[in-house]
């Protein structure tokens, strides 16, 4: 039973290995981080592939302060490392500044930002994954004592695929909210956010796009370790619309790759609304509970879709699932609780229904009889135990333990799995 919780033993080593403290100047920060993840259905679809998965992270800034302003230049590095899918691993930099000021009694404040990154995958056969990525933003700040604070901002990226240019985008969120204090230990948060999303090239209805793959395979082995893998069907670039053509030499195979992709409503610019309305009580010194709504509408047009697509392992990954793609309302309780030993458990439940703005498909990539448009009712509840130290001076630690349990019914029998995610994670801060 513990054989399945085995992760590769020297990348193991090296995430154990990072927390080691060493003396910094002043303004300097360190701030490593690493998580074991045991996901059950890793890519996010019916095939339910398991894998371990290691993520050490590490982050570097220095810190500058007057009287009432501070600037901060940032590093910020990830790793992430499947045992079973090797192909899939990718890593992630970051590098920006950040500015701060303050005016002084009026409570006003300025928060701005520019970071540049990217992301690469280690291996050819997911490289469409990669790309450079800006993000910039400017948020302003009104304290009205002790009554509420009142934020309003922007915040802009701007993305580019390097195999599949038909996604590179631009996209701009702008954003007001409310917070307001009451002296029944009541918070209401109230946010309204709008966005545009542009594309840089010109919409297609349908096409295939095609990557070619060079592989190098030892003589007599017989299928290489990717080759196998697609037998078994690990994600969903390897079914339905998707077809593959091979050439071989004695130890090398070019491989051709076709993915299609599709845009239902033609036109470069989609745009869509934002709604939340966030209640947070505290119901004694150490407990605190928390319901929220959120509601988002399509404005106009849709995002553009990858046939066949799973996830890419990161947030919000606009190639397996854009938002722009869908109308939703979402439902959210949350509850913290201060435990023992300085301990805090925090736990949730979020129900959210989501209407697409294409056809639901089967498995072969065709529309269902009816032709309806894809629907789905996804469920999460999970569990959060988290303990903080202070190691003297500077340096502190937390540890992280995690369960989240997924169920995503969805008419698209691809899209229609459930999931469950184990994660063991520290952060040391220097």
């Amino acid at each position: 039973m513990l054989n399945c919780f085995r992760p590769n033993l020297k990348v193991l080593f090296t995430a154990l290995g990072i927390g080691i403290s060493i003396p910094l100047s002043a303004g300097l920060n360190v701030d490593f981080s690493t998580w074991l993840i045991k996901d059950q259905n890793a890519f996010r679809n019916y095939e339910a592939i398991s894998d371990f998965i290691v993520e050490p992270t590490a982050a570097v800034s220095y810190i500058r302060s007057w009287k009432n302003s501070r600037i901060r230049a940032f590093y910020e590095g990830g790793y992430t490392h499947f045992q079973e899918y090797d192909q899939r691993i990718f890593h992630t930099h970051y590098g920006g500044l950040a500015l701060h000021h303050g005016f002084g009694e009026s409570g006003f404040t300025v928060a701005a930002g520019f970071q540049a990154g990217q992301r690469a995958n280690r291996d050819s056969v997911y490289t469409y994954y990669n790309y450079n990525h800006q993000i910039a933003y400017l948020n302003i700040r009104r304290l009205w004592q002790s009554r509420g604070i009142t934020l309003a901002g922007a915040w802009m990226q701007q993305r580019y695929y390097r195999q599949i240019p038909q996604f590179d985008f631009r996209e701009l969120r702008i954003f007001l909210q409310q917070n307001l204090f009451f002296p029944t230990r009541t918070t209401v948060i109230g946010r309204i956010q709008f966005e545009i999303k542009r594309f840089l090239a010109s919409t297609v209805d349908e096409r295939l796009v095609q990557t070619m793959v060079i592989r190098m395979d030892n003589p007599g082995s017989g299928q290489s370790d990717r080759s196998r893998n697609q037998g078994r069907g690990n994600g969903r670039g390897e079914t339905g619309n998707r077809n593959t053509g091979t050439v071989s030499s004695a130890d090398t195979a070019v491989e051709i790759l076709e993915r299609v992709v599709r845009v239902e409503t033609p036109g470069r610019e989609v745009m869509q609304l934002k709604c939340s309305l966030r209640v947070a009580q505290s119901v004694s010194a150490t407990t605190g509970l928390a319901v929220e709504g959120r509601i988002q509408r399509r404005v106009q047009g849709s995002g553009r879709l990858l046939s066949y697509q799973d996830s890419g392992y990161e947030d919000d990954d606009p190639l397996a699932d854009d938002p722009y793609n869908f109308e939703s309302q979402t439902l959210v309780v949350e509850w913290s609780q201060r435990l023992f030993w300085g301990m805090l458990l925090r736990t949730g439940w979020q129900s959210e229904w989501k209407d697409y703005a294409y056809l639901a498909l089967n498995l072969e990539g065709e529309p269902l009889q009816e032709r309806p448009v894809r629907k789905d009712a996804r469920s999460l509840v999970w569990f959060m135990l988290t303990r903080q130290f202070v190691l003297g001076g500077r340096t502190s630690a937390e540890i992280f333990l995690s369960c989240h349990l997924i169920d995503n019914e969805s008419n698209e029998a691809y899209s229609d799995y459930q999931n469950q995610i184990f994660t063991l994670g520290w952060r040391v801060g220097i």
